[in-house]
């Protein structure tokens, strides 16, 4: 389990900690080798009281700042090699445009950072993307994501204010990641606070359209590094529960994958780590254990990501050949249908890798508050003798 907040250690020098060691790791993993290609995915949902698809349209922009500067653990949407151009956002935009079926209905725009951020994409290039969407003339809801710092009342206004007449539902995404300080702070390196989230929200839930509905969507990871399997699963709990406390109107659980240039390859990577130092991602049986701890109202508005992606990763959620296709599918049926009956389906699953997973949570650590400072030494060792050039033979 997470510490209590009157248990934890001093959460602001670890978290400054946790910026500069990624800042050094991100010297010998420079994002900038890497390179997503823009490209449309379809992501199972509902809406409106029955399944539906949306459509994700991911277009080249620079990439997210903050992994400029330092970056979240699991993540490596990185900066281009070349900073685009505006006009060049513009066109990898309309290109996938283009290729869109007309009828489209549900839109998402995944930048790879935020779509808020002026150093991603500047005033003009948002509004000429918004102008875009009236091709679209059956479209009814859209989709954005942003870092919680970047949410003002103005942006919300001008997305209103520029998206087609057509739309009746518009969406923000923010990536809360843990509601818990040391998770979110530290393990992830999220570096926002928990008065910045706060603040997001109000100006999200007080935003108001006479014609459109203003959906408010949370981020939650499932299995940052550092946690346990069982820390993962009560970590979620809390953060859902968290987040609808808040007045959010859905949460988005991400299943974490391991992804080349992060921290949770590299420490998926050493050998001589060992749990849950040594990263690895949660089972599938995890995710249903989440949805069968929160209250059955908060269960039908959570759906779960990362069961397929269009951004590799060597890493998925952990299953066996007996049982994968059966768990990832049931958490598609749940995205489609939130039917409880699809929990029982998974329980009733019996495989090895469900024996592993229920030996996993039995394990014991020592809090997380007491196992971080020491697990931060280990990494930054790690990290010293795998920069250190070996000697020739």
């Amino acid at each position: 389990m997470t510490s209590s907040p009157d248990s934890q250690p001093d959460v602001a020098a670890l978290a400054r900690r946790m910026v500069r060691l990624m800042r050094r790791f991100r010297q010998d993993h420079p994002l900038s080798a890497k390179h997503w290609p823009a490209g449309i995915y379809m992501l199972p949902i509902r809406l409106d009281g029955r399944p539906a698809a949306k459509t994700l349209v991911w277009y080249e922009t620079e990439g997210c700042q903050w992994s400029i500067k330092s970056g979240c653990t699991m993540c490596n949407f990185g900066q281009a090699a070349t900073r685009p151009s505006d006009d060049d956002v513009v066109r990898s935009f309309k290109e996938q445009i283009d290729r869109l079926d007309p009828g489209t209905r549900y839109l998402h725009l995944g930048p790879g950072g935020s779509f808020l951020d002026w150093h991603e994409l500047n005033p003009d290039a948002r509004r000429t993307i918004y102008g875009e969407l009236h091709r679209l003339r059956f479209l009814e809801g859209v989709g954005i994501e942003c870092r919680a710092e970047l949410v003002t009342p103005e942006y919300i206004a001008e997305a209103l204010a520029w998206l087609p007449s057509t739309v009746r539902e518009f969406t923000t995404g923010i990536g809360l990641e843990s509601a818990d300080d040391l998770v979110r702070l530290v393990a992830v390196n999220k570096k926002v606070p928990r008065k910045r989230l706060e603040r997001a929200f109000e100006i999200i839930r007080g935003s108001s359209d006479p014609t459109r509905r203003i959906v408010f969507d949370l981020y939650v990871l499932l299995k940052p590094p550092f946690l346990s399997e069982r820390e993962a699963i009560d970590d979620a709990v809390r953060s859902i529960d968290w987040a609808f406390d808040r007045g959010a109107d859905t949460v988005s659980v991400f299943l974490s994958s391991i992804k080349e240039n992060t921290l949770c390859d590299f420490l998926h990577r050493q050998d001589g780590f060992v749990r849950p130092l040594r990263y690895a991602t949660a089972y599938y049986h995890s995710a249903f254990e989440v949805l069968r701890m929160l209250a059955p109202s908060r269960a039908a508005r959570t759906l779960f990501m990362g069961i397929t992606s269009g951004i590799p990763a060597h890493g998925r959620p952990r299953s066996c050949p007996l049982c994968d296709h059966i768990l990832s599918g049931a958490l598609v049926a749940h995205n489609f249908s939130r039917d409880p009956a699809l929990l029982d389906v998974a329980a009733a699953v019996r495989c090895d890798c469900r024996d592993k997973w229920l030996a996993e949570l039995a394990e014991e650590h020592p809090p997380l508050s007491t196992r971080l400072p020491r697990d931060l030494d280990l990494v930054e060792k790690a990290l010293t003798c795998a920069a250190r050039p070996s000697s020739p033979d």
